[in-house]
């Protein structure tokens, strides 16, 4: 009796499983398959050197969401978004003006320049509304001051408790290493 109660257990729910309805297809052509549309909270947690054809990869995508998925191929308008870069250890120097840029060691895997060459891509996230916060014990731990950083971004004291600071929040993590 024990044997055919086990066996029991067994089937039924391999039986429920099987009887789940099939998901939806999304249409990729329907930008009304995205499900929400308005307070859409993420910090983009930076803490490794990654790229992606020649630049940085969180800055490679953030560029891409913000000036193309969500208002042209989505119609979620940028008043939406709250997005927020949280940057800590190696790519700090992403974040860089020109003389930060020239006088710093770390220039990534593909940048040999004098100039930052990110910094236009940059002004144009935070014009458009994107806040990026830097981590000072980087900072500190790097020689790097405040008046190294590109103009509009900020320093945050530590850059782990800022990004746990911001999921409590409701902001959702998302981390492109």
């Amino acid at each position: 009796m024990f044997r055919l109660a086990l066996l029991g257990l067994l089937v039924v729910p391999s039986a429920a499983l099987a009887k789940k309805p099939a998901a939806a297809t999304l249409n990729p052509d329907d930008p009304s398959t995205l499900q929400v549309r308005e307070d859409v909270k993420v910090v983009f947690h930076v803490s490794h050197d990654a790229w992606k054809k020649g630049t940085p990869k969180t800055l490679w995508y953030l560029d891409r969401l913000v000036h193309t998925a969500y208002p042209e191929k989505l119609g979620v308008p940028s008043s939406a978004l709250d997005f927020k870069i949280v940057a800590h250890d190696a790519p700090v120097y992403w974040f860089l003006n020109d003389a930060g840029w020239k006088a710093s060691a770390h220039k990534g895997p593909a940048v040999v320049q004098d100039q930052n060459p990110y910094k236009e891509m940059i002004a144009g996230l935070i014009e458009a509304g994107v806040d990026v916060e830097v981590c000072a014990v980087t900072m500190k731990s790097q020689g790097y001051t405040e008046d190294m950083l590109l103009p509009g971004v900020k320093v945050t004291p530590a850059g782990l408790p800022r990004v746990i600071d911001l999921q409590l929040m409701g902001y959702q993590h998302l981390e492109l290493d």
